[in-house]
């Protein structure tokens, strides 16, 4: 029996026991993703973004191991304990970080191209729900501007500056697949951000990468790594921090009273319609992820649901997204797969009409018109007066109108990877995007307060986008003593299709959203289009000792855009990179403590650009052209009534940069310095041509230059004081952007009168008549004559506002605008801070721009005191003859236009810095997480968009208007399609829990 007993107490397991720990580096900053195995097995786990970790090992005398890429690996004898903190050093040689940069990775140090990398426990943690937000301040030559604030709204992104009058959005690659936009993309999925921001590094991506290349990782598994399960949820409000000052029901009566005939008494209404239809509102995210893997297969699987409802009432958006990520591995191949699948829907601000859109309408709409009248029949809406201008009741528009949008966007890729030789190795990459979009615009009966919608209207309408992408690759990689080679080259094929199609009718019945109801006035309508492309590719990299690098590239494109003989263009480029600090004489006359690496780097590269329309180079035929022959009026039609030369090429950009990288005080300061010059030639500008060729509008041909130059710099300290942990970052970047040439026609392109493209000048820049204060007395009005003695201003009076006659001709016209400032900051900052105390941890960003100019329409509208409409608060310092103020008077005739459009009164700064981003959270105790079976539990608290310094009298100084170079200054109002929504701010509560 004792035998027996002996041998089945020999054979039971040993009990698993759980351990605790986190992983921390030097300056005590926590390691996201470090390895934890058992030493001997395949039990393992990684560490979360705290660098935490809980792992059930056998016994607890055992040996675990921890790992981390650019760091000496650590095995660690448990001897009974439980609980863990281990500091893993860097290399010998420094830390081995590897960056994408494109058809491949490179270390770091050996990187002679400008690559700027993201950290992603800092995007991912965002709580916009959006990358390109998540993007702003963090990265120097990198400017993010809004374009809404509305939900879901994405963001406009440059590098290095606009180079063209179209598309200056640059390329996003997200796992191989090349993107419009990554608005879809969940910050929480992300594994790593690398940006390509000259020629040199993204001269490989071709025509593609003119306005320079974001190429995107998503996460994976991890190898022999138990199921891990993520979950995070956040919950909070959004309110709209500004309101613009307008004059109250009493103030408006008596200000109009005392100027205008006809004005009844103050009827006791006071409605203040930025609190109608401005409110707080609840938003939410909720996000999930499960990773894990074994010796061959790993898996990432994810899922998240947004809900962001609008701080305009009856707006909001929502949006649900998954997310598969698997590799497996086995012998010489490797295959895997990522989809990723995204379904969104909002509810947008109604649009079009001539109205002054839902910002402005709710401005200047009167505040004696109470919201609501029970003696309208059609919805019992306030109603304006006979004497006031046309405007609608704003929350009429915005609860009358149901203007919604879905779209569905599928993208998936797969590889496989073939490993021919040790050193060679063959890849094959297919990537597809899909997208259905659908939108619904409803209009029922219902009287505005302006005009009565006596039918319903229906507006439906869908677009079909499809892509496909086939990549094959061979990635050549040897090693021979100290000689490093690395070589790729390459084929791919993509083809992007577009299709839309509209229809529309009125006399629906109500809330009945489909047009087999409509009665009347029913339209159609559909569009088409598709690009193909094809390239060729190669790049050659050089190591010796990792102290001399140099690489080289080159890319050969098809593009069906342009005609034949102009559909090629080839991109190459160079660079080389020199590490100084690997030298002996480096290492034996510097002290690390004092200058810990140094490397100085440089390239040329040639970029195309062929976003350009994918029919530009047809010309069309203009049909209606009545003429006159025999006493007869014929009806004709005109071959080429919209010509487009067929000799239209790419527009190329020339790049040059020069750069250093440095780390300072045994690596604890880091520094990157680039100055840069990108010169764009080709630029598609519209020539105009005389009527008489009987051409409508301007052919567009390749006539303009675009310099953009400047200098960034990035600084990262990163340290440790006891208990607490700090990682501060700093970026600066400077812009000098200007038109150069224009090789064709005249020397500037005009927007609107506003704003021109013009040779010596910013894109963009504000052309307007220069004002000069306002004549106290009719007296000094009359004064204002040329040197012939005419008046100037024959209309003007006391109280009316003096122009500058910049020609100097006598009269004031549109030959008297004058170059009045940029749109285009010439100075953006950011400043970040991680800090880190025992189980706290804060985050904050600041982010700032300087140096532009804004033109804000809205106060047209609020001002120019020529309709009766509602005022700003700043009216009631008009000035009169009792009051001699630098406000001009109140006149509704305005015979000295006062408010004519084209003047710098305006005009203001643009500049302002904003407390962008702030987090607060707290990671329990270990020992209640672990009581509920839990790895760990962190709370927080998180708000964006805290509070914005500015001289700028709007909404918001971040004006992005699309991207637009020549209107990304102009304030939406009157000159714009649609309504800017105002940016809100955001406070959230949050819980993170890992499994």
């Amino acid at each position: 029996m004792a035998g027996p007993q002996v041998e089945k107490i020999a054979e039971a397991p040993p009990a698993f026991e759980e351990i605790t720990g986190v992983v921390v580096d030097e300056s005590g900053k926590p390691l996201s993703g470090a390895s934890v195995t058992v030493k001997g097995s395949s039990q393992g786990t990684s560490t979360d973004n705290g660098g935490h970790f809980t792992l059930q090992v056998p016994g607890n005398t055992g040996v675990i191991v921890i790992s981390y890429v650019g760091m000496n690996t650590q095995e660690i004898h448990l001897n009974g304990r439980k609980e863990l903190r281990v500091v893993l050093a860097k290399t010998v040689s420094e830390q081995v970080e590897v960056v994408i940069i494109g058809y491949g990775s490179q270390k770091k140090r050996e990187v002679t191209g400008s690559v700027a990398s993201v950290k992603v426990g800092e995007i991912s943690q965002d709580v916009s729900g959006n990358v390109s937000s998540a993007l702003q301040g963090r990265v120097a030559g990198v400017a993010v501007e809004s374009n809404s604030g509305a939900p879901g709204a994405g963001l406009s992104i440059t590098i290095r500056g606009s180079s063209t009058l179209g598309s200056n959005s640059p390329l996003y690659v997200v796992d191989g697949v090349f993107l419009g936009n990554i608005d879809f993309i969940n910050p929480s999925d992300i594994e790593s951000i690398d940006i390509l921001k000259d020629a040199s590094a993204a001269s490989i991506y071709g025509s593609r990468a003119a306005n320079g290349v974001i190429i995107i990782t998503t996460k994976s598994g991890k190898k022999n790594s138990g199921p891990k399960v993520q979950v995070s949820a956040v919950h909070g409000y959004q309110a709209i921090p500004k309101r613009i000052s307008v004059l109250d029901g009493k103030q408006w009566t008596d200000l109009f009273k005392a100027n205008v005939s006809g004005i009844p008494d103050y009827n006791g209404v006071s409605t203040n319609w930025q609190d109608v239809v401005f409110h707080s509102a609840p938003m939410s995210k909720m996000n999930m992820n499960v990773s894990g893997g074994s010796a061959n297969f790993v898996y990432n699987v994810s899922g998240g649901y947004l809900k962001q409802d609008g701080t305009i009432r009856n707006t909001g958006y929502s949006a649900a997204n998954f997310r598969v990520k698997t590799q497996f591995e086995k012998g010489r191949v490797k295959i895997g797969e990522t989809v990723m699948i995204n379904y969104n829907n909002g509810r947008q601000l109604p649009t079009g009409g001539d109205q002054p859109g839902i910002k402005n309408g709710l401005l200047v709409m009167l505040p004696t018109v109470p919201v609501y009248d029970t003696a309208n029949q059609l919805g019992g809406w306030g109603r304006r007066a006979s004497y006031m201008k046309n405007l609608s009741n704003p929350l009429a528009n915005l609860t009358a109108k149901d203007f919604e949008n879905n779209a569905t966007t599928v993208l998936a890729e797969a590889f496989m990877e073939v490993r021919l030789i040790d050193q060679l190795k063959y890849k094959l990459n297919v990537g597809i995007t899909n997208s259905r979009s659908y939108s619904n615009q409803y209009i029922t009966a219902y009287d505005d307060g302006n005009n009565a919608v006596s039918q319903a209207q229906l507006n439906q309408s869908s677009g079909f986008t499809n892509s496909w992408l086939l990549e094959n690759t061979l990635n050549y990689d040897k090693k021979i003593g100290v000689h490093n080679i690395s070589l790729v080259a390459g084929y791919t094929a993509q083809k992007d299709s577009v299709n839309g199609f509209n229809a529309a009718g009125t006399g629906v019945p109500a809330f009945v959203y489909t047009l087999n109801g409509a009665t009347a006035n029913q339209t159609v309508g559909g569009s088409s289009s598709s690009t193909r492309r094809i390239s060729l590719l190669g790049r050659a990299s050089y190591s010796y000792d990792s102290r001399y690098m140099i690489s080289a590239s080159i890319r050969r494109d098809g593009s069906s855009i342009f005609a034949a003989g102009h559909q090629y263009g080839v991109y190459p480029s160079v660079s080389a990179g020199w590490n100084v600090s690997n030298e002996s004489f480096f290492r034996n006359s510097v002290n690390p403590a004092i200058i810990s690496s140094l490397k100085l780097r440089g390239g040329w590269g040639k970029l195309g650009n062929d976003l350009i329309g994918n029919y530009t180079t047809l010309s069309t035929i203009t049909s209606n052209i009545n003429y006159i022959q025999g006493g007869n009026l014929w009806q004709g039609a005109i071959p080429n009534g919209n010509a487009s030369p067929k000799d239209l090429k790419w527009e190329q950009t020339k790049s040059v940069d020069g750069g250093i990288d440095a780390a300072f005080l045994n690596n604890k300061l880091s520094l990157t310095f680039d100055v840069f010059k990108r010169t764009t030639s080709g630029v598609l500008l519209g020539v105009p041509v005389p009527i008489s060729l009987g051409i409508t509008g301007s052919p567009v041909v390749n006539a303009g230059v675009v310099e953009n130059k400047g200098i960034e710099l990035g600084l990262n300290y990163s340290n440790r004081a006891g208990d607490l942990s700090y990682d501060l970052g700093f970026n600066l970047t400077t812009l000098n952007n200007k038109m150069t040439a224009i090789t064709i026609g005249s020397g500037k392109q005009e927007f609107g009168d506003i704003t021109r493209a013009k040779v010596g000048y910013p894109l963009g820049g504000f052309w307007l008549i220069k004002t000069n204060g306002v004549f106290q007395s009719d007296a000094e009005a009359a004064a204002y004559t040329d040197k012939n003695g005419n008046r100037i201003q024959p209309n003007a009076m006391g109280g009316d506002i003096r122009f500058v006659d910049y020609d100097g001709n006598g009269r004031i016209n549109n030959d008297d605008k004058q170059y009045m400032g940029s749109p285009v900051p010439n100075l953006m900052l950011g400043l970040s801070g991680y800090f880190t105390w025992k189980d706290f941890d804060l985050n904050l960003l600041f982010q700032g721009t300087f140096g532009n100019k804004i033109y804000n329409s809205s106060r047209i509208w609020l001002e120019k005191m020529t309709e009766v409409t509602n005022l700003s608060s700043a009216t009631l310092n008009a000035w009169t003859p009792s009051n001699h103020s630098n406000f001009p008077r109140f006149v509704l005739a305005d015979p000295n236009q006062n408010a004519q459009v084209y003047t710098d009164r305006w005009l203001e700064d643009g500049a302002y810095v904003r407390f962008k981003r702030a987090e607060l959270g707290y990671t329990l105790l270990k020992s209640l997480s672990r009581k509920m079976n839990i790895e760990r539990i962190r709370v927080n608290i998180s708000a964006e968009n805290l509070f914005t310094i500015t001289k700028y009298k709007g909404f918001n100084p971040d004006i992005g208007n699309g991207g637009d170079p020549l209107s990304r200054g102009i304030d939406e109002g009157r000159f714009i399609t649609g309504s800017l929504y105002p940016l809100q701010r955001t406070i959230l509560f949050g819980l993170n829990v890992s499994f």
